[in-house]
């Protein structure tokens, strides 16, 4: 007999002349033991879970004890002279910037409300480092030296109360608060120039200063805006986030974080030709370091203006832009140092 399918084959004649197309409808329809093996046993099935899901743990757990053995090998290996040596070895804790600003508030009161960081330098850093003949993140944590985790570009003649509010406001939902790296703290401070310019100078080459060090070992970046001057009218700023391209930190999602008021100074460009700084010399020095390695300054300059407009369509004043750059334009990327 011809099947509906107008076929005659093997199977039609051996299995009652059933056509073809019912013939695997028969297939189907009746369990194969071969391509359906009998469940495994409940017991072995328990057996499994109770050898497998011990080892993945046991994997897992080792693989971590590994890595924090290898990091804290890393850490041993660095003696107590070395850290204090490596200005990242100088960062603070968020707790300890905090405390700083009571004591400030404290002691002197009214006053205090117009402080800038120059003030703070002058009557409590100086006088604390001077005293012991050490930074103020070394004096505050002793033999229990912090290494860096964000690396904060400010400029001093903000106001003092401000710049702690906008690093708050940036780490208010961290559940672990960062080691911040600020210069006022974490250089020694003191009313001869000279120690200071022993540290901050950048002599022939820029990349050996201690800004330089402290932000290579940095996970992010956090830039303080204020309402009293434009950060990227300072060669030091700028120089900061030139070496956080450089670093491969801006290229990275939330490595570079924006934090403090917008101004009106934000829709200004940046030219860092213009920038100021405090010894000419380190100017120069500054500059022919970045035109030696980029030729010129325009994709430094664009970079630079492209951080300083990140929430600038907020109202000037507003301080409701404490967030992450999560990405630069392609074209602005530099190259690697």
């Amino acid at each position: 007999a011809w099947g509906d399918c107008g076929l005659r084959s093997k199977p039609c004649q051996e299995e009652s002349n059933l056509c073809y197309d019912q013939y695997h409808l028969k297939l189907l329809s009746e369990p194969n033991p071969e391509q359906n093996p009998e469940p495994l046993p409940q017991h072995s099935m328990s057996w499994l879970a109770f050898v497998f899901v011990p080892a993945v743990c046991a994997s897992v757990l080792l693989w971590s004890r590994v890595r924090f053995t290898q990091q804290s090998k890393k850490d041993e290996d660095e003696t107590y002279e070395d850290k204090r040596r490596d200005p990242a070895w100088a960062a603070i804790s968020v707790a300890q910037l905090n405390d700083l600003l009571k004591a400030a508030a404290e002691k002197f009161r009214n006053d205090f409300q117009g402080f800038t960081m120059h003030d703070i330098n002058r009557l409590i850093l100086q006088q604390i480092c001077h005293e012991h003949g050490q930074c103020y993140a070394h004096f505050v944590n002793g033999q229990d030296l912090r290494l860096v985790d964000v690396f904060v570009s400010h400029a001093w003649l903000e106001n003092f109360a401000e710049f702690v509010d906008s690093i708050n406001a940036a780490f208010r939902y961290w559940p672990v608060k960062p080691n911040l790296w600020i210069c006022a703290t974490a250089l020694l401070q003191s009313i001869d120039p000279r120690i200071v310019s022993s540290q901050v100078g950048v002599g022939d080459d820029p990349s050996e200063a201690p800004f330089t060090r402290a932000l290579a070992r940095s996970n992010k970046i956090l830039v303080v805006r204020n309402r009293a001057v434009d950060l990227y009218s300072r060669i030091w700023c700028c120089w900061e986030l030139f070496l956080a391209f450089d670093q491969g930190l801006v290229h990275r999602p939330g490595a570079l974080m924006v934090t403090g008021p917008v101004t009106q100074t934000e829709h200004e460009e940046v030219s860092i030709e213009s920038a100021d700084a405090s010894s000419p010399d380190d100017k120069v020095k500054i500059l022919s370091h970045i035109k030696e390695k980029h030729h010129d300054f325009d994709r430094i300059n664009g970079a630079l203006n492209q951080v300083k407009t990140f929430g600038a369509s907020h109202p000037p004043g507003s301080d409701d832009t404490h967030a992450n750059v999560d990405s630069i334009d392609e074209d602005l990327v530099l190259a690697e140092v």
